[in-house]
């Protein structure tokens, strides 16, 4: 029986061992043709390809993808994902307010002998709203701070404004846009910077891709100095004949930084008077504004009391006017008038105490 069998055997395979290969081949070509050509599914991202109307905006979001079922021959889905596949998503018929767009897997295009039997999601939230535009200020966005003892001056931003749209609801609400951020930390002196615009809103935007310049003027921090007594000279030409400035002197107020105004000099400034296109002074004088000198680099004049001074020849008259204290050490010398009251009052007072004792 045993014998038989392997006769049966020896029968059915080849004698020859390449016919034997050669069979083996093709059964497995066989068996590989019916199974790839057996349906299977596959999921794949299908990416969204919007046609948006041009006088609404868009306001939900939606996904940049989606998720689509498909099914068919192996042969046909296996190089599906490189096809680089889009679906077209037309919204130009849709109205203002909320509306759902469905999506039917029968609209996909795919390869023959394939479909697509589910979409994930099926339908999407569509709200439109409507576009408008108007132009707003740009207001640099400057952030940290100058070094000790500096300060901001000033800023200025280049184009100074811009033309956004988007939708009606937030447009009509922004008042102005600013820029990306411009850092001034630590520093000693101004800086210009190109920036971009700070990203508005998700459904708004400019209308033109646009970079601005912003220049910050860093000075150091300003202090004022009042000097009084500063004496007022005369540039006269010697046919005026002598003459006299009444006041005599003035009070000058310096602005500049503390370490300026710390070493400036009293003696070293002066007001003066040019008097070299002045034909003739009466006796009744000659007004005269004042023009101050001897200040130092970095400083300005913030003002002069009093800005113009008389101009008179030197008469008696002249000499008993210059004679009167002005009315600024006329201040000065009713506050020394009090302190002294002051101290002879509180003076006896101590001494009715003792008395009391």
């Amino acid at each position: 029986m045993k014998k038989s069998r392997e006769r049966t055997i020896r029968r059915l395979l080849p004698e020859s061992p390449v016919l034997w290969l050669l069979s083996l081949v093709i059964s497995v070509a066989l068996w590989a043709a019916v199974h790839l050509e057996q349906n299977t599914a596959i999921t794949i991202d299908v990416p969204l390809a919007l046609s948006l109307p041009q006088d609404k905006v868009l306001v939900t979001d939606l996904p940049d993808k989606i998720k689509v079922t498909v099914t068919g021959p192996w042969t046909q889905l296996k190089n599906l994902e490189s096809k680089n596949l889009t679906h077209e998503v037309d919204l130009t018929g849709f109205d203002l307010g909320t509306s759902m767009y469905y999506l039917d897997p029968n609209d996909f295009n795919l390869p023959p002998r394939t479909r697509a039997v589910r979409v994930s999601p099926s339908q999407l939230r569509i709200s439109f709203a409507r576009k408008i535009s108007k132009v707003i200020p740009v207001t640099p966005n400057i952030v940290g701070q100058p070094a000790v003892g500096y300060e901001v001056r000033g800023f200025t931003c280049q184009p100074a404004e811009i033309a956004i749209e988007g939708a009606e609801s937030e447009v009509s609400l922004l008042e102005e846009a600013v820029t990306e951020e411009v850092d001034i930390s630590d520093r000693k002196s101004g800086l210009t910077d190109e920036v971009g615009l700070f990203l508005l809103s998700r459904n708004v935007w400019p209308k033109s891709k646009t970079k601005f310049r912003v220049t910050v003027d860093i000075e150091p921090i300003q202090s004022s100095r009042d000097f009084r007594n500063i004496r007022v000279r005369l540039a006269a030409p010697a046919k005026l004949g002598k003459l006299v400035a009444v006041p005599p002197a003035v009070m000058v107020t310096l602005v500049a930084p503390t370490k300026v105004l710390s070493s400036v000099d009293p003696e070293k400034l002066y007001a003066s008077v040019d008097l070299s296109g002045v034909s003739t002074v009466t006796a009744s004088g000659l007004a005269k504004e004042l023009e101050v000198e001897g200040v130092p680099k970095g400083a300005t004049v913030k003002n002069v009391v009093p800005g113009t001074v008389k101009i008179m020849p030197v008469t008696r008259q002249a000499v008993q006017k210059n004679k009167k204290v002005s009315p600024m050490e006329d201040s000065l010398k009713q506050d020394r008038k009090e302190k002294k009251m002051k101290q002879r009052d509180n003076k006896g007072e101590i001494k009715n105490l003792k008395k009391e004792k």
